[in-house]
């Protein structure tokens, strides 16, 4: 790859597949813990780094010229991976963008990817402001990610209210 991105990639997929090939059963029962949960952490600023690359992705319409009709369609069949997951995967890119503070809470880990999509339909409407998503964000991170999207329900039939 010839840009500075293109390096991080490429030194990104070695330590990956160093450590997908290390043998973590070697690993002291006292540092596991720690260890897991910073692989974690990392694991968590790789999704958001690849939500952005997928959105960026998407507004250059990489997929026109193959025979996908679809940035997801086009991520799927590259990857692999199944057309669910690689819409997911665009609509997280579109949020995070659509929403700065929203991708820095997410790499800060102060709310969790797993909420994101729950505040998708607050975050790409023109009417809410951004003082307005604040408080959504502090209420959702208030609860388990399971617990978001009734979260933003409620918020939502308030607001309208």
């Amino acid at each position: 790859m010839d840009s500075e991105i293109g390096d991080v990639v490429d030194s990104v997929e070695a330590a990956v597949a160093a450590l997908a090939s290390a043998d973590l059963c070697s690993i002291p029962g006292e540092l596991i813990g720690s260890i897991t949960v910073r692989m974690q952490r990392a694991l968590r600023l790789l999704q958001v780094a690849q939500a952005g690359l997928v959105a960026h992705a998407d507004s250059c319409a990489v997929w026109v010229g193959t025979t996908e009709r679809s940035t997801a369609g086009w991520l799927a069949t590259s990857t692999g991976t199944s057309f669910g997951i690689a819409r997911r995967q665009v609509d997280l890119g579109a949020i995070l963008t659509a929403a700065p503070h929203v991708r820095d809470a997410v790499v800060e880990g102060a709310l969790s990817l797993d909420t994101v999509p729950a505040l998708a339909t607050a975050i790409l409407d023109p009417a809410v402001d951004s003082a307005d998503l604040s408080d959504l964000i502090s209420l959702v991170q208030a609860v388990a990610p399971s617990q978001a999207r009734k979260v933003v329900a409620r918020w939502e039939a308030v607001r309208v209210s």
